[in-house]
This record gives C-alpha cells, structure tokens and sequence, in this order.
C-alpha cells in the first residue's frame, strides 16, 4: 500500500515579509533558542558579527520558514502571557496598596 506524502504547506511572499519584519522588530529580545535557529540557518558562515545575524528568507526551505514563525509566535505568546501576569500582579498590589490607605485613613478618623 502506498502512503499518500503529506501535503507541504508553501509561505506566500507576504507572509515571508511579515516574518522577516517580525524578525528585525524583536531581533534585540530573541530568546537564546530563536538566536541559535536562526545562526544554525545563518548563510553568513560565521563573518558576521556577534549581535548580527545574515538570514535571507527567500533561500530557506519552506518548512524552515514555518519552524521559524513557530518559534515567534510561541515566544511571543509567552510574553504575553508574562505580561499578563505582572499586570495582573501589578493591579493586585495597588489594590492591597490601596486598601492600606484605607486602613490608614479609617484609623486616623476614628483617633
């Protein structure tokens, strides 16, 4: 019996832009994980500098290009994540910060 090959998905033009765009915007906050892919897929063979990456996007396979916006996507759904808990923790302490105020207000009154 002969297994049907799964079908390969091709990234369209716009969405190589969007990631490239994406890349340059979060270059300086790159988990070590994305730096080390993107060196690991680099066509600058180790010439380039240490906070500089040579990457040209139209020569990776597809399946490079859909791991790489895996990657992205999942660390920036991480950040968000991140962030949402130190909103979250940040509200929790001007609530406790502002109910000591209350406190405070409450027993000088009544003094």
């Amino acid at each position: 019996m002969v297994k049907p090959e799964p079908i390969r998905q091709i990234m369209t033009d716009r969405e190589k832009h969007n990631l490239s765009t994406k890349l340059e915007f979060l270059f300086g906050e790159l988990p070590e994980n994305i730096v080390d892919f993107l060196k690991e897929q680099s066509s600058s063979d180790g010439q380039m500098g240490e906070d500089e990456i040579e990457i040209d996007i139209d020569a990776l396979s597809h399946e490079t290009l859909y791991k790489l916006r895996k990657l992205l996507d999942d660390y920036l759904l991480e950040k968000q994540k991140n962030q949402a808990k130190a909103e979250s923790c940040e509200m929790e302490g001007l609530a406790i910060h502002l109910c000591s105020r209350v406190k405070v207000m409450i027993k000088l009154m009544r003094s």
